[in-house]
């Protein structure tokens, strides 16, 4: 089945039935606004529609408001400022809905998600991270770091240190 946006739905391209099918549906053609406004109206059509004078809204910077279903209204009724979203979503539809869905989604998510997400990640992270970390760090820290490191350490160390290092002054 396929879905089409038109001034009203017939046999081949049907209404949207349901709210929660027209914000699938209206997610499936790719639209910045995928939560339906409910109404109840009798002077504006029946189903899912684009309100098109709503499409973009520089007071706010975007596209909000724009997708309605309305419950009431008249199925064949055509309104030049309200495109149908119209047709039948996939066979199988989607997955149960959540049990608890998120109140206040994000407003930009993140376009490419981590496929390996830390496990168990720190409850405590550092206050003000390294703005270039180590490419590679050790495998083996210390284990008893030194409690006076070196302020300025030689420029040119040694290769190869000795193995026996002295232990106190002549």
């Amino acid at each position: 089945q396929s879905l089409c946006l038109g001034q009203v739905c017939n046999a081949t391209f049907p209404a949207i039935a349901t709210i929660s099918d027209c914000d699938i549906a209206a997610a499936l053609l790719g639209s910045p606004d995928t939560f339906a406004d409910a109404t109840n109206s009798s002077d504006l059509p029946k189903g899912c529609y684009f309100k098109t004078s709503n499409f973009y809204n520089p007071d706010f910077g975007d596209y909000d408001n724009s997708l309605f279903f309305n419950v009431g209204g008249l199925p064949d009724l055509v309104d030049p400022v309200r495109l149908m979203l119209c047709g039948a979503l996939p066979e199988g539809g989607t997955a149960a809905p959540t049990d608890s869905p998120t109140q206040t989604p994000t407003l930009s998510p993140t376009i490419s998600p981590t496929r390996s997400p830390t496990v168990s990640p720190s409850t405590s992270p550092t206050a003000s991270p390294s703005q270039t970390p180590t490419a590679s760090p050790t495998q083996s820290p210390t284990t008893s770091p030194s409690r006076s490191p070196t302020t300025s350490p030689t420029g040119s160390p040694t290769t190869s240190p000795t193995s026996s290092p002295t232990t106190s002054s002549p």
